[in-house]
């Protein structure tokens, strides 16, 4: 893991600066100039890396710290303080969110219409789990911080269980605050109902909009198959009116899905912001 870690560290200190050189796709045109591409980082990530940089740094010191065994530092034999920095680890995951529009590009250019449909509903589904893995993960680190001498816990006693089986009960109070369903886990401290409130808020508005985007997608998914069918049955039925033999069928079908003619394609007339431009 420190390997893994120090290479990310290394990746995005490398990743900063080179967002001064490459260029950015405004208007159709390419941005190259050195200062509007300062600006625009300026604008976008730049906090955000500096501020993750900063903790990779500060974690990795700290690491180096431990090894060489200050004593002369209570600080850093606290465990409650070494748990709060390993959870500061988790925002490291706010990159995510810097990949996946330019994944999703990237997507969009090589993968067919269904299987880039499909792929949306894939990484929608993998976004709930790796939301619901954070929130199990800083539920855990709340609960072990035993506040007043009290955490769920205790209060389930499973303070002393197997790293699976308390890892396990977390995801799954987690999940639960997405979806009705129940569990045996309860807040026991004030930090743990406050931090359960949160988890509520934001379940109610990132839940609904993932099931909003995974059930859309799904209908384009199911119009595009529904296309695709219709085509196919207009082919077979013009080689059945014909009694064309099943050989050539076969063929011209063969030509026609390798050259991608069966693929949905967004026609000119589907596009309402086109029908706006002047002649």
């Amino acid at each position: 893991m420190g390997v893994i870690s120090n290479v990310s560290l290394g990746f995005w200190l490398i990743d900063m600066p080179l967002n001064l050189i490459f260029g950015v796709e405004t208007r159709g045109t390419l941005e190259m100039r050195p200062s509007v591409l300062a600006r625009r980082y300026a604008r976008s990530w730049l906090a955000i890396d500096v501020a993750l940089v900063s903790l990779d740094i500060t974690l990795v010191l700290i690491e180096i710290m431990q090894q060489v065994e200050m004593r002369s530092q209570a600080v850093w034999r606290s465990a409650r303080f070494l748990r709060s920095l390993r959870l500061l680890r988790l925002l490291r995951l706010l990159r995510v969110a810097k990949l996946q529009q330019e994944l999703m590009i990237v997507a969009n250019r090589l993968l067919s219409t269904h299987a880039f449909m499909l792929s949306k509903v894939i990484v929608a589904v993998l976004v709930m789990l790796l939301v619901n893995h954070i929130i199990a993960c800083l539920w855990y680190g709340i609960g072990a911080m035993y506040l007043d001498g009290r955490s769920w816990l205790l209060e389930v006693q499973i303070h002393d269980a197997p790293f699976a089986q308390v890892y396990a009960a977390s995801l799954h109070w987690a999940l639960t605050q997405f979806t009705p369903a129940t569990n045996n886990i309860a807040p026991d401290n004030a930090l743990e109902r406050a931090f359960a409130v949160v988890v509520i808020l934001l379940a109610i508005g990132l839940f609904s909009s993932c099931i909003t985007a995974i059930t859309s997608t799904m209908a384009s998914l199911r119009t595009a198959r529904s296309q695709k069918s219709a085509h196919q049955a207009k082919l077979f039925q013009f080689f059945n009116d014909r009694k064309l033999s099943v050989g050539l069928y076969g063929k011209v079908q063969e030509v026609l899905e390798k050259d991608g003619h069966f693929e949905v394609r967004v026609q000119e007339r589907d596009v309402d912001l086109l029908q706006k431009i002047p002649q």
